[in-house]
């Protein structure tokens, strides 16, 4: 199985301050049109989070136009700059019917030899992330299902100390729970 992982996206509409410094509309085409080149072909495509720059409808109307030219299946989980609300509605417009419909934007995908599982990470109103109780219990619960399994599990904010600093002060308290 071959995985592909992006993230921190912000796709913004023209005219927004940082398109003035790095067209990440731009980078995300030229990703997906690096994919779909690839001899071997990721079988799936996980967007982690800060998917758009303000969760705008019109930078999910955005987002969504890009990834339509990808040749394989992507899952979004929401970072620090995604609400879920717009987030849910892009996904169900683009047909990506697996995502819960309210609470956290967490799922299991088992159609591959590894359960991949999707974690939402997001403090609402926050740049750090959080793992309240519900969301550890719910983890503990999927992994518990199938211990030996090969299970990855995949969400915007690191989950150890990256050696970023402004990275790692964006991370979690939970991380050692998490573990």
């Amino acid at each position: 199985m071959l995985i592909a992982q992006i993230s921190d996206l912000h796709i913004a509409e023209d005219g927004e301050f940082m398109r003035n410094f790095v067209d990440l509309n731009a980078k995300l085409a030229e990703a997906i049109a690096y994919l779909n080149r690839l001899v071997r072909r990721p079988d799936i495509v996980l967007a982690t989070g800060d998917l758009t720059d303000h969760s705008r409808p019109e930078q999910y109307a955005l987002l969504a136009d890009i990834v339509s030219e990808l040749e394989c299946p992507i899952h979004p989980v929401p970072g620090n700059h995604d609400e879920r609300e717009p987030l849910r509605e892009m996904a169900l417009r683009m047909g990506l019917s697996f995502l819960p419909t309210e609470g956290p934007i967490q799922y299991v995908i088992d159609d591959w030899p590894v359960w991949l599982v999707a974690v939402d990470s997001v403090r609402e109103g926050h740049h750090d992330g959080q793992l309240d109780d519900a969301r550890l219990a719910w983890i503990d619960h999927v992994l518990g299902q199938e211990p030996d399994r090969p299970t990855p599990l995949f969400l915007h904010h690191p989950s150890f100390e990256t050696g970023i600093w402004r990275m790692d002060l964006m991370g979690f308290e939970e991380s050692d729970r998490l573990r």
